[in-house]
């Protein structure tokens, strides 16, 4: 998703798989906080918000659903409750992701990235990434 006000630059939201929030080094799997960060096309960025998967709330809509007591990381529930969490966010960057989770996160508009490195690292690269794909 892009933002634009008047006749600055654009700028875009990317969320992050952080233990830190310096480092992207979880597995998208095994999240449960993600960082979320608005970056311009210069490079600046500032970090926005820590969205939490609230384990209760995926409990709770797997239980309505009947799909209780599945993996957390991969089953619909979990997907889809991330993919709405993360819905404003143009790219998801994470240390690993299986194919099903990619699958769907890419079906839902954010793309995922595998990006281990250090924080700074990876937002000069999806930035690159970015301007040469916009």
């Amino acid at each position: 998703m892009l933002f634009q006000k008047g006749s600055e630059k654009m700028s875009y939201r990317v969320a992050i798989t952080s233990s830190d929030g310096k480092c992207i080094d979880q597995h998208f799997g095994n999240t449960k906080i993600f960082y979320v960060l608005q970056i311009e096309e210069t490079g600046k960025w500032e970090m926005l918000e820590l969205r939490k998967a609230e384990e209760a709330e995926i409990k709770k809509l797997a239980t309505e659903q009947g799909k209780f007591g599945e993996c957390s990381g991969h089953n619909d529930v979990f997907l889809d409750y991330v993919s709405n969490l993360l819905s404003d966010c143009t790219y998801l960057l994470t240390s690993k992701i299986g194919m099903r989770p990619y699958k769907v996160l890419m079906e839902n508009n954010i793309n995922t990235l595998e990006a281990p490195h250090d924080l700074s690292v990876a937002i000069e690269k999806i930035n690159n990434y970015y301007l040469k794909n916009k």
